[in-house]
């Protein structure tokens, strides 16, 4: 029987390019040197480049090293800004729901009907008490 070795850090991206850039780097610098490389192109057909033109061009550069090269906590740039926009757009209290089913809440407007009933006369507290019962062995008998 042959034997075979087994990869023991498979977390750990390849060293592809000089044993410093992954393929993900390596990915993400080019196309940021790509973006760059055609603004210079735009732009230097047009204008005559200064300082100014010089840095509005290296920014896409900088950008896609920063996104390559920097980690915060042993995370990629790139990963913590998409982790810091789910934490701004989601809601930071979450509910635990007891039964794990989905629950849509609705919020309906019933029509309006002008036409005053009798109905609307105020409950006495013995009548607004036994309505609270009412209600409250219906929530009980619902969470079971």
């Amino acid at each position: 029987m042959q034997k075979y070795k087994i990869p023991q850090n498979v977390q750990i991206e390849d060293k592809i390019f000089g044993n410093i850039l992954t393929l993900k780097q390596l990915i993400i610098i080019g196309i940021g040197g790509a973006i760059s490389y055609i603004l210079y192109n735009f732009l230097a057909r047009t204008y005559i480049l200064g300082v100014i033109e010089t840095g509005f061009i290296s920014i896409p550069g900088l950008i896609a090293i920063a996104f390559a090269f920097i980690k915060i906590n042993n995370i990629s740039l790139f990963k913590f800004c998409l982790l810091f926009l789910e934490f701004i757009i989601k809601p930071n209290i979450r509910v635990w729901n007891k039964s794990g089913d989905i629950v849509l809440t609705l919020k309906l407007n019933p029509p309006k009907v002008n036409k005053k009933t009798n109905n609307d006369k105020p409950l006495n507290k013995q009548d607004t008490l036994s309505n609270l019962d009412k209600i409250s062995r219906m929530v009980d008998l619902s969470n079971k």
